[in-house]
């Protein structure tokens, strides 16, 4: 990596952290508060607002709209949640005959805050008649509010785990100036759901089959959650160091389970609710051996690598059990389906890229490992770029827009473009490059986007000259 910055005369970038003069003193600033979860927040607006409850400032139709945006938008996605104990809520809330409790306030809140937050800013203002980030930022502010009125860290149950699982992850694909936050939010989330036994499956706990699921979830989401938010924040997921026994969530949808369910009725094939995040199970399950292989110790600083063919061994594996038990039983003619399919074969590339030629040195890698790790880099950018073209698929282009991973790819594309030569491979590199570059506005986010935006400028010059 040093050399390839080098080769392009790209300086080495080192974050540096100013928190501001909130942080300067030790103390916080005289307009700066904390939030309910730890959060800073203005003064002035945390007095200004107050979220007690869902249909303080809610009418029936708009949270009646926002479930339906979440259902259509989020629900495929994200399936933390139970949809129809999640539809009940609502129209518990619409009544207005009970005072909800505040964990059901908390689920609920976290639900309305991702519907906004997984339109555009077009379909916010004329269907919201306001901008979304004002929307997104109230939103926001109830969550943490109705978790602290909760007393989450000190009592935390499953329903407000979920809720702040689910918050954690859409401010976390709403904008990467979030990922410190959530990053270390996760790791608090992490020893709750110990307390809870959330890493012991409920099956063994003799949790009923409602709660065995929920829990699974909750869990499962839990980890995936901190394996995103380190691969921004670029450390070492927490959940690779904690052992747990619990399972992947069961293929069953949300229809045929209920929390008065004695058993699973039925175990379903082919594409279900389920599918998705049992993709994204597989795949951090196949990130777990990764990391097994890299603490092997087998690969020696100044060595040639020996475990390039362990790692692709994996990802063969992995590519083919997906395709068998997952995608050869999808209809491609759906929208979602053939969204589950390219990410299915994107993220795997893109989880080998960033635990293998990004942290490593690249100086010591054979030049037909560099040349197969360019090809994937490229392939995991192709399919990438079809889920964000993908008109029929708009609906779902939030979950992976940020998506730090995709970075990573594009920078190891770019600083192998600064040392290739001209070839068919290099070319499709540089048109990829540069379509992506436009088409994810990257200059629009500079500061986490500094050697990219480098790289670019210096491939540029150099095809002009």
């Amino acid at each position: 990596m040093q050399a390839r910055l080098q080769a392009a005369a790209i300086p080495q970038y080192s974050p540096s952290y100013n928190l501001g003069s909130a942080f300067s003193t030790g103390t916080l600033s005289d307009n700066l508060l904390p939030t309910p979860f730890h959060g800073c927040r203005p003064k002035q607006r945390l007095e200004e607002e107050s979220f007690s409850s869902p249909q303080a400032t809610l009418t029936p139709t708009q949270a009646v709209a926002l479930f339906d945006v979440y259902l259509e938008n989020v629900a495929p996605v994200l399936p933390i949640l139970h949809t129809p104990s999640v539809y009940e809520l609502v129209l518990r809330a619409c009544a207005a005959t009970e005072t909800l409790s505040l964990e059901s306030a908390a689920v609920l809140w976290a639900v309305y805050l991702s519907a906004p937050l997984s339109m555009t800013p077009q379909q916010v203002m004329a269907e919201m008649g306001e901008k979304q980030e004002e929307i997104i930022y109230r939103y926001q502010l109830a969550v943490e509010r109705i978790l602290y009125q909760a007393n989450f860290l000190s009592n935390p149950n499953l329903q407000l785990m979920q809720a702040a699982i689910l918050y954690l992850t859409c401010i976390l694909k709403w904008s990467e100036e979030n990922a410190s936050y959530a990053w270390a939010m996760t790791t608090v989330l992490f020893r709750l759901a110990k307390s809870l036994s959330l890493h012991q499956d409920g099956k063994s706990r003799g949790l009923n089959p409602y709660d065995t699921e929920m829990s699974r979830r909750a869990w499962w989401h839990l980890c995936l959650l901190d394996l995103n938010s380190s691969d921004h924040h670029g450390s070492e997921p927490e959940c690779l160091n904690i052992p747990f026994t619990t399972q992947i969530p069961s293929r069953i949808s949300d229809k045929y389970l209920s929390p008065s369910s004695a058993r699973l009725v039925t175990r379903e094939t082919g594409f279900t609710d389920m599918s998705f995040l049992r993709i994204r199970c597989d795949i951090l399950r196949t990130v777990y051996r990764q990391n097994n292989i890299a603490k092997k110790g087998i690969c020696k600083p100044g060595l040639p690598c020996e475990c390039v063919a362990e790692y692709e061994a994996l990802l063969s594996g992995l590519e083919q059990r997906l395709r068998q038990e997952y995608l050869s039983q999808y209809d491609t003619t759906l929208p979602f389906n053939r969204i589950c399919i390219e990410a299915a074969l994107m993220i795997p590339r893109l989880a080998l890229l960033v635990r293998y030629p990004m942290r490593r040195d690249m100086n010591h890698l054979p030049q037909e490992t560099l040349d197969r790790f360019f090809e994937i880099a490229i392939e995991s950018l192709e399919r990438s770029r079809v889920i964000d073209t993908y008109d029929q698929g708009g609906k779902w282009s939030w979950f992976f827009r940020q998506c730090s991973t995709r970075r990573y790819a594009l920078t190891f594309v770019l600083l192998e473009l600064c040392v290739r030569s001209s070839s068919p491979l290099v070319d499709r590199a540089w048109f990829l490059s540069r379509a992506v570059y436009q088409e994810w506005e990257i200059e629009k986010h500079k500061r986490n986007w500094r050697v990219v935006i480098g790289l670019m400028q210096v491939l540029r010059t150099r095809s002009l000259t």
